[in-house]
């Protein structure tokens, strides 16, 4: 029978979560702020590709979809960044803590091998 140092003599042996450090802080508030601007670029694009044949002819691409290409772009290699930052962390993550869980499927189901 193993016996578990956190639970039977109060010492313990883990690594402290992001939230608990000063640069997690700033992380956690690091992704809200990019979770927000995705989530309002979703919105945006969803309300105007909805609203596009009500306001435009169809004949031409309109000047809207201009603008928010730009917006769409820097919100896909926003995406690729956080992704690839992510697998990397994971991938120099110890062996013992490469068990399957929800971080290790959102890790190697979404994107591809480093």
């Amino acid at each position: 029978m193993s016996v578990n140092p956190t639970v039977d003599s109060g010492m313990s042996f883990r690594r402290p979560h992001a939230e608990e450090t000063v640069d997690g802080q700033k992380m956690v508030a690091l992704k809200r702020v990019l979770a927000v601007y995705l989530l309002g670029i979703a919105l945006i694009v969803s309300v105007n590709w909805v609203a596009t044949p009500l306001y435009h002819d169809g004949t031409e691409n309109h000047w809207t979809w201009g603008i928010l290409n730009w917006f769409m772009a820097v919100a896909v290699i926003l995406v690729l960044v956080v992704d690839t930052i992510g697998k990397h962390r994971f991938c120099r993550r110890e062996e013992g803590d490469k068990t399957i869980t929800r971080d290790y499927l959102e890790v190697n189901l979404a994107s591809p091998p480093p």
